[in-house]
């Protein structure tokens, strides 16, 4: 379809939100601003493109005789941007060095640093909050069992999963395995860890659960690799990583987890790919921008990786948002992060990435904002 881009990108910048950045590779066509990209947004959007004096193509894109959300998605992909839509904020407020997860409908923002009202001393908690996608509402749940944070999250057979992490502000790992069951909306003790470490990365494969790296000591990077069987309540090790990291993330496509990033000291820009079946690692082009902290979650079968921390110089975050797609091997670039920052999670439901909280400068300086990246096809 052939569109004439001027015209219409002059006619998007009247209903794009005020909150919205300067520039079309940045702009948020949110139009309605209740916080959802959704059929409404497309009404809006198509009454201004196409009923306007820019009437250059039909804003029906998939023919099915109504504008709606999916049409909107196909505008923002022809006009080249990838917009991140603001949520409500985390309800309990500002979070950081947590873990987060998508189940059942919903984002489980899970431990991590908070920093309470009228103070800027990080405090670490056990809380637990849920983000209903459709009703768009925040709710507490039960804590965990522990003070804890850099703990991986991962959901698996309609429940959560909460391995590892750090307690103390010196950094210390620890081993727990905790379960979590939503209808009883309680925490119970399983397996601990073949070893204590925080600040991995972890995924879910067939039902299992993936363990990969992260600090052993305050310091101390490590390559293990384990995976957890819920129904035997049995840890087993596997291939360690490439290289030893901590602060990385990962992914699981196709039944293989991809691991990226993370540092030992310094950032690196790695991308590994294990496969189960030959318990084999394979190192993968590495991602553009190198960095640690960052998240990465799994939208049609890319891997889609934002945010991050480096230590020398400007704000200390990255805002640069990548996408690895295994079909082609090679990497491309998106709009970057509204906010950028780092020491957050991220969880896909639908073609949505959720990205609540995180530090907006280097070390601590926790945000309660949440926004989500549309990825557009």
């Amino acid at each position: 379809m052939i569109v004439i881009l001027a015209a219409t990108i002059a006619v998007l910048a009247l209903v794009v939100p005020a909150t919205a950045r300067a520039g079309i590779s940045t702009c948020i066509p949110e139009c309605d601003s209740n916080g959802s990209l959704d059929a409404d947004d497309a009404d809006v959007l198509a009454e201004a493109v196409f009923n306007d004096g820019a009437g250059c193509m039909d804003p029906d894109f998939n023919d099915d005789g109504a504008v709606a959300a999916a049409d909107l998605a196909s505008l923002v992909a022809t006009l080249g941007t990838a917009p991140w839509i603001p949520l409500p904020p985390i309800a309990g407020g500002k979070r950081q060095e947590h873990a987060v997860a998508a189940l059942d409908g919903k984002i489980y923002v899970v431990g991590g640093f908070i920093t309470p009202p009228g103070t800027s001393v990080p405090v670490i908690t056990d809380a637990v909050e849920a983000y209903d996608v459709a009703n768009r509402v925040w709710e507490t749940v039960a804590p965990l069992p522990l003070e804890i944070h850099h703990v991986a999250v991962v959901p698996s057979g309609g429940k959560l999963y909460s391995i590892g992490g750090l307690q103390t502000i010196g950094f210390t790992p620890i081993d727990t395995l905790y379960e979590y069951d939503p209808v009883e909306d309680e925490w119970t003790r399983r397996a601990n860890l073949p070893a204590r470490r925080g600040a991995m990365a972890a995924g879910e494969i067939d039902g299992r659960l993936y363990a990969v790296g992260g600090l052993i000591t305050s310091s101390m990077s490590t390559t293990r690799n384990e995976v957890y069987d819920p129904a035997t309540d049995e840890w087993t090790e596997l291939a360690p990583l490439p290289s030893p990291r901590n602060h990385l993330a990962a992914g699981v496509i196709d039944g293989m987890l991809y691991a990226v990033g993370g540092r030992t000291g310094s950032n690196t820009a790695e991308l590994d790919r294990y496969d189960l079946e030959a318990d084999e690692w394979e190192v993968l082009p590495p991602m553009p921008t190198a960095r640690g902290g960052l998240v990465a979650a799994v939208v049609e079968e890319r891997l889609v990786v934002a945010g991050g921390e480096f230590f020398t110089g400007g704000t200390g975050v990255h805002p640069q948002v990548e996408i690895y797609d295994p079909a082609t091997n090679g990497w491309t670039s998106l709009s970057p992060m509204a906010v950028p920052r780092h020491g957050m999670g991220a969880a896909t439901i639908g073609d949505l990435m959720y990205v609540p909280g995180g530090g907006i400068r280097a070390q601590f300086a926790a945000t309660e904002y949440f926004d989500a990246l549309c990825v557009v096809p």
